[in-house]
């Protein structure tokens, strides 16, 4: 871990000096959104090599920095634009975590590839469409009554073990 670190604090200095010499003119919340970026993919690529804490940590910073970005980059009309985009390379990551557990199963993979191209199309390319704004509608439907399907579930899980 001290080696990705080190290759993320690298690379954050050599962009921020590209930057005082004028070579690049990249805003330093994006700078910080690479870096996120990287050192949280990075960690949960290699997590055979660290505890489950450190992978679910390098996670959330690797969600955090895919929302810095996504903030940062475009505009943002509703808070409630953020969350999908979030919300697939979170679960993107998951899978990842889950795919270098059990390298057997490429289909984990394949779903963290198609979860995090799928949350590069919702910001990239259906930003300006409704589709998404459809769909961030139903996912707060779903966040609104996360309660009472719990309980159907729970209800369905119950029935299923006494049938």
């Amino acid at each position: 871990m001290l080696n990705i670190s080190g290759v993320s604090i690298f690379l954050a200095g050599f962009l921020l000096l590209t930057n005082l010499f004028g070579l690049t003119n990249i805003k330093e919340p994006i700078i910080a959104a690479f870096i996120m970026i990287f050192f949280g993919l990075s960690v949960v690529f290699f997590s055979y090599k660290f505890g489950r804490g450190v992978v679910m940590l390098s996670g959330m910073v690797f969600a955090v920095g895919v929302a810095l970005f996504v903030v940062e980059e475009y505009e943002i009309l509703s808070a409630h634009n953020v969350f999908l985009p979030t919300l697939f390379f979170s679960f993107g990551t998951g899978f990842i975590a889950l795919f270098t557990e059990n390298k057997k199963e490429l289909r984990l993979l394949f779903i963290a590839l198609a979860l995090y191209f799928i949350g590069f199309l919702s910001v990239a390319v259906f930003r300006d469409y409704r589709f998404v704004e459809i769909i961030n509608i139903t996912g707060m439907f779903f966040v609104k009554f996360w309660p009472v399907i719990l309980l159907i579930a729970a209800l369905a899980v119950f029935i299923k073990q006494r049938g």
